[in-house]
């Protein structure tokens, strides 16, 4: 599920009536044995729930996300399961946890403003079609490297939620 308040203005509205979150998108993945949710709310929206409102670079979130407040912790977790419940995504809060997988991973506030776009979508360093082991010997150029191709969140532009 991938929704953005743009097209989605209903659902939004019964997020922001239920669990009182304003959020612009929202992007929910489930596989057999995993799942994961993004949420995108407003910084004022965040601080009215008592939470600081502080952005992390990703790498600051991740490294620290296990550390943080355990107060703040405890106030996010209780801000996404209600944004959750809302959405209408099972959250089982009988399990560890209530219901989300073990620190560091559960809940993280990070800024996904920071995004890296790569220049190139697929890298591979080949001889020449015409290279001839027989006629011309080993080859001696660069490094042969597999070709290899991205996927993904990477190659987006503009900024992947849209």
């Amino acid at each position: 599920m991938n929704r953005t308040r743009m097209v989605f203005r209903d659902f939004f509205t019964k997020i922001e009536e239920e669990a009182d979150a304003e959020l612009e998108n929202l992007i929910y993945y489930k596989a057999s044995f995993h799942n994961y949710c993004i949420i995108t709310p407003k910084r004022s929206n965040l601080k009215k729930h008592g939470l600081s409102g502080k952005v992390y670079h990703f790498e600051k979130g991740r490294s620290q996300a296990g550390s943080q407040d355990s107060e703040e912790k405890a106030k996010l977790k209780e801000y996404c399961r209600n944004v959750l419940k809302a959405a209408g995504i099972p959250v089982d809060e009988t399990m560890d946890n209530g219901g989300f997988v073990d620190a560091p991973n559960d809940v993280m506030a990070f800024d996904f403003a920071e995004c890296w776009n790569t220049p190139k979508s697929i890298a591979f360093n080949m001889p020449p079609a015409d290279y001839d082991v027989e006629a011309h010997g080993e080859w001696m150029g660069r490094r042969l490297v597999p070709m290899i191709g991205l996927a993904g969140d990477a190659l987006l532009e503009p900024f992947w939620p849209m």
